[in-house]
């Protein structure tokens, strides 16, 4: 549950988000329980913790990635000045000080965020989500080796996302699907859970449930109907029976049968080729 926190930073200092929280509070106004009524301390208070945030990290570099790195550095130089055009406003600077300390603060974000966006361009996960997006061959064993390194979901879900489209509206493109898409296999063995599917594809389930309205009389007929041999559903029949106030599967009837359940992705996209041929 904590990998979503810890994956960004290296293993010496997985423990840096704390910091970064702690200071995020006192940046966003912490210091006003330790000095309700002495706004200098304040904006004190806010120089120092995030100097010795950058400090920190410009010395023994806590986020794994380099340009998260050089991201976090920027903000931190952005949050930095800031506090400090709050003392210069505080000090009665005059205003032109004000207005050109302000202007390059502004030109500085601008400049960082232009900078981020060209280093996370050309970074590698970005670069194969583009070509996987664009149907275009990319390299597995460059994939297994983004992948492993982890890239959270963002690399995993591109791939789904692409298989999902190829599938429900068959093409050319299903030769890239078996050919390149379906031997990614960490993507494909990773478990998600079953009410989290069936949440997301709410739109697509409940056109398929609006056909089942015409003509499936039994509970049996209308499981087979969604999930056909893709998965056990016969083990959620009594939780349905019992859930059922008439003989007509719902949403809300299928994330209470499913909710111990878990999918690899690859059963939800064989999940979306059925769904696709059902409509």
């Amino acid at each position: 549950a904590l990998t979503a926190l810890t994956r960004r930073y290296t293993p010496q200092f997985w423990w840096f988000e704390v910091i970064n929280v702690a200071t995020r509070l006192i940046y966003s106004g912490l210091g006003v329980f330790f000095f309700p009524e002495q706004s200098i301390l304040r904006v004190t208070l806010s120089l120092v913790t995030v100097s010795a945030n950058m400090l920190f990290c410009a010395k023994y570099r806590p986020v794994a990635k380099l340009s998260m790195d050089r991201a976090t550095t920027a903000m931190n130089g952005i949050c930095w000045g800031v506090v400090v055009m709050a003392i210069l406003s505080w000090a009665e600077a005059s205003e032109d000080v004000q207005v050109a300390y302000s202007s390059v603060v502004t030109l500085f974000f601008v400049v960082s965020c232009a900078v981020m966006y060209r280093i996370k361009r050309k970074e590698p996960e970005y670069a194969l989500v583009a070509l996987i997006s664009a149907r275009q061959p990319f390299d597995e064993d460059e994939f297994r080796a983004v992948d492993a390194h982890g890239t959270g979901s963002y690399l995993r879900d591109a791939v789904a996302s692409a298989a999902r489209d190829i599938v429900r509206d068959a093409t050319w493109a299903m030769k890239y699907l078996r050919g390149q898409l379906l031997r990614l296999t960490s993507v494909w063995d990773e478990t998600l859970p079953a009410t989290e599917i069936l949440k997301d594809r709410a739109k697509s389930i409940a056109t398929l449930l609006a056909t089942l309205d015409r003509g499936l009389p039994t509970i049996e007929d209308q499981f087979e109907y969604l999930f056909g041999d893709v998965v056990d559903w016969e083990a959620a029949l009594p939780k349905a029976a019992k859930a059922l106030p008439r003989d007509v599967l719902t949403l809300g009837v299928l994330v209470e049968c499913f909710a111990d359940a878990t999918w690899t992705r690859f059963v939800v996209l064989r999940l979306e080729a059925l769904w696709a041929m059902r409509k």
